[in-house]
C-alpha cells in the first residue's frame, strides 16, 4: 500500500503522455516544467509499486527533453533514473546517472542542498556496492555544504544515517551507534520524519544484533515496521520483517521467523531489490531446515540457488558482451589497419591478383578470430562452471559451520543456566531447610549433642561451597581471582591437595564472557585431577604476550595416555568453550608425569 495521495500508476502515465503532447522545442516555460517536475515526483512515489512502468516513464521524460531545460528538473529525472537502476542491482549505470545529476545540480549551485543531496546519492549507491572509501569522499562534501547552509538539523539525518552504516562496515563500532543515536536526535516530532526514523531504528537494531541483545534488536527492529506500516514503504517494510525473520532464526524463535520471511517474501515482490529476495529465500530455508521440515526447506534452498544463479549469469553475460564488443572493435580495428597495408602493396600488382589475395587475407584472419573467439567462450564457460559449483559449496560450508557454532552456544549457555539454577536451589531452597533444622534442634529440650550440631553447620557450609562452584555470580561480582580463591579454600580444605594461583595483574580487565569460560575449563580441568590424577599439586598461571593471553593449568598427577583417552562431554565442553572465544585449547601429558593444559586467546577477545 501506498499512501492515498500518491497517484495511481496509470493515472500519472496518462498524465504525463496528455503533457508531452503539448510539448515542443519551442514551448518550455516555467508551468510547463512545474508539470513536469511534479509528474516526476509521481514516477518515484509508483517506483516501489511498479518497477518497469516507472522506468518506462522515465525513459518518455528523457525522449521530449530539448534546450533550453530547468537544470533542476532535469538533474531530479536523472537522480529517479539512478534510483531505479539501482533497484534492478544495475549498479554501474546508477552511479552514471547519478554523476549526471550532480553535475547539473553543480552547474545550478555547488553550495547549495541540491548538491548535497547529489553527493548523497552517489555515497549512497558507492555504500552498497562496497566502495567505503569514495562514499565516505562524497558523504563527508554533502555533511560540509548542509552544515554551511542555514537550515534544521532534520536535513542531515540520513548523512548520519549512512555515516554509521560506512562506519559499522569498517568495523568502527561505536562510531557507528553514536551516528545513529545522532541521526534519532535530529528528527521532530512530526510525521514526515517517521521514514527516517524507522530506517535509523533498524539499522541501529543490526548493530544490537551483533552485541547479541536480541531483545533489544527485537523491539527496535518492530517499532521500525511499524512506522514504516503507517508510512505505506513496502520496500523499507520488506527488508524490516527481512532482519526480524532472521533475528527470530537467531533467538530459535522459527515459527515467528517463518511468519516474518513469509511477509517480507510477499512485499519483496513489489519493490526490494533482487539480492533481498535471493536473501528472504535463504532465511526461509535457514527456519524450516531448524524445525526439520525438510520439505520446505529443501524448496526454498532451490529457489535461493536459483535466484543465486540468475544473479551470477547475470553478470557472467555483461562480462562476455563486454568482451566481446571490444575484442570486435579491436578486431575490426585490426583489420582495418591490415586492409589499408595491403592495398598499399597491391596497389603496382595486377587488379585481380589484389582482390584475390585482399579476400583471401581477410578470410584467414576472420577464421582465426572466430577459432579463437570460440576457443575462447568455451574457457570463459567452464571457469564459470567451476565457479558456480565452488560458491555453492562454500555456501554449504558457511551453513553447517554456522550451525555447529550455533548448537554449541545455545548448549554451553544452557549448561550454564542450569548450573545457576542448581545453585539458587541449592543455596535458597536446601541452605534455607538446614538452618531451620538448625535452629529447631537447638530448642530447649532437644538432646542434641555437638558433634550433630557440627555435621549440620558442615552439611550447611558443603550447600554454601557447591551453589558457588555452580553460580557465576561471583565471577560476574569479583572477577577470576576471587573465584579461584575460593575454589582454592575448597580443594585445600578437602583434602591434600595444594592449590596455587599466579595471575597477570590484567585478567581482571578479561571480558566477562572469557572469565566465566575461563573459569568454567578450570573447574573441568581441577574436577579431573581430583577423581583419575592422584595429584598432591595444582597450579594456574596467566600471562600476556605480545597481544596473546595464555591460560596454563598444570597438576603433578600421574597423567594418562591421550591416545587412548575417550573423549567425553568434559572436554568436548573445555573445547566448544574456548573454540567460541576464537581461541586453542592444548593438553599435554603422558604417563607418569602429570598434565598440562594451555589455553591461548587473542587478546582482544
Amino acid at each position: 500500500m501506498i499512501p492515498n495521495s500518491t497517484y495511481d500508476l496509470r493515472w500519472a502515465v496518462i498524465l504525463l503522455m496528455t503533457a508531452f503532447s503539448t510539448v515542443n522545442a519551442q514551448s518550455y516555460d516555467e508551468e510547463l516544467w512545474a508539470e513536469i517536475d511534479s509528474l516526476n515526483d509521481q514516477a518515484y512515489s509508483v517506483a516501489n509499486i511498479d518497477l518497469d512502468s516507472a522506468e518506462v516513464l522515465v525513459d518518455r521524460i528523457f525522449q521530449i527533453f530539448e534546450e533550453p531545460y530547468d537544470i533542476l528538473v532535469y538533474s531530479k529525472v536523472y537522480t529517479l533514473k539512478g534510483i531505479l537502476d539501482f533497484q534492478k542491482a544495475d549498479y554501474q549505470s546508477s552511479i552514471e546517472a547519478h554523476f549526471r545529476s550532480l553535475s547539473l545540480r553543480e552547474e545550478y549551485d555547488p553550495s547549495s542542498l541540491h548538491a548535497a543531496t547529489g553527493h548523497k546519492n552517489l555515497a549512497n549507491v558507492y555504500y552498497y556496492t562496497n566502495a567505503y572509501d569514495n562514499a565516505l569522499e562524497h558523504l563527508n562534501k554533502s555533511i560540509k555544504i548542509k552544515k554551511g547552509l542555514d537550515s534544521t538539523e532534520n536535513v542531515l539525518t540520513d548523512d548520519y544515517n549512512l555515516m554509521a552504516l560506512i562506519l559499522w562496515e569498517k568495523d568502527q563500532l561505536d562510531s557507528a551507534e553514536y551516528y545513529f543515536e545522532r541521526g534519532l536526535m535530529s528528527l521532530d516530532s512530526s510525521e514526515e520524519s517517521d521514514a527516517a526514523r524507522a530506517r535509523l531504528l533498524s539499522n541501529l537494531a543490526g548493530l544490537s544484533i551483533e552485541a547479541e541483545d536480541y531483545e533489544k534488536a527485537e523491539q527496535l527492529l518492530k517499532s521500525g515496521a511499524a512506522l514504516r506500516m503507517q508510512e505505506g514503504e513496502s520496500l523499507g517494510l520488506s527488508w524490516n520483517y527481512m532482519r526480524l525473520g532472521s533475528l527470530y532464526n537467531q533467538m530459535g524463535k522459527y515459527r515467528e521467523a517463518e511468519r516474518s520471511l513469509r511477509t517480507a517474501d510477499s512485499l519483496s515482490l513489489y519493490s526490494t531489490t533482487y539480492e533481498t529476495q535471493s536473501d528472504i529465500k535463504y532465511f526461509l530455508f535457514q527456519s524450516f531446515l531448524m524445525r526439520k521440515e525438510t520439505d520446505s526447506a529443501q524448496k526454498y534452498i532451490l529457489e535461493f540457488m536459483k535466484m543465486n544463479d540468475s544473479l551470477v549469469s547475470q553478470k557472467t553475460k555483461e562480462n562476455i558482451q563486454e568482451m566481446a564488443a571490444k575484442y570486435e572493435l579491436e578486431r575490426n580495428a585490426t583489420l582495418l589497419e591490415l586492409a589499408e597495408e595491403e592495398s598499399a602493396r597491391f596497389a603496382e600488382e595486377n587488379k585481380n591478383q589484389r582482390i584475390l589475395l585482399f579476400i583471401a587475407v581477410i578470410g584467414l584472419v576472420i577464421l582465426i578470430g572466430m577459432i579463437f573467439f570460440l576457443r575462447y567462450l568455451y574457457n570463459q564457460k567452464r571457469k564459470l562452471s567451476l565457479m558456480e559449483l565452488q560458491i555453492k559449496d562454500n555456501k554449504l560450508d558457511e551453513l553447517m559451520s554456522a550451525q555447529e557454532s550455533k548448537t554449541y552456544s545455545a548448549m554451553l549457555k544452557g549448561q550454564q543456566e542450569e548450573r545457576d539454577r542448581i545453585a539458587r536451589d541449592l543455596h535458597d531452597r536446601l541452605g534455607g531447610t538446614l538452618a531451620a533444622l538448625k535452629h529447631s534442634l537447638r530448642r530447649p529440650g532437644n538432646k542434641i549433642s555437638d558433634e550433630d550440631l557440627e555435621i549440620v553447620d558442615l552439611a550447611v557450609q558443603e550447600v554454601r561451597s557447591v551453589s558457588h562452584n555452580l553460580s557465576s555470580s561471583t565471577l560476574a561480582d569479583y572477577g577470576l581471582s576471587e573465584a579461584l580463591k575460593q575454589l582454592k579454600k575448597t580443594i585445600e580444605s578437602a583434602g591434600n591437595v595444594k592449590f596455587n594461583t599466579y595471575l597477570h595483574p590484567s585478567t581482571a580487565q578479561l571480558k566477562q564472557e572469557v572469565t566465566l569460560s575461563l573459569y568454567r575449563v578450570i573447574q573441568e580441568l581441577v574436577s579431573n585431577t581430583l577423581k583419575h590424577a592422584q595429584a598432591t599439586e595444582i597450579s594456574v598461571q596467566t600471562n600476556f604476550d605480545k597481544g596473546v593471553f595464555n591460560m596454563i593449568y598444570e597438576d603433578n598427577g600421574r597423567g594418562f595416555d591421550s591416545s587412548k583417552a575417550k573423549r567425553g562431554m568434559g572436554l568436548d565442553n573445555m573445547r566448544a568453550r574456548i573454540k567460541k572465544l576464537n581461541g586453542n585449547l592444548h593438553i599435554d601429558t603422558e604417563l607418569g608425569r602429570g598434565t598440562i593444559a594451555i589455553v591461548e586467546l587473542n587478546e582482544e577477545s
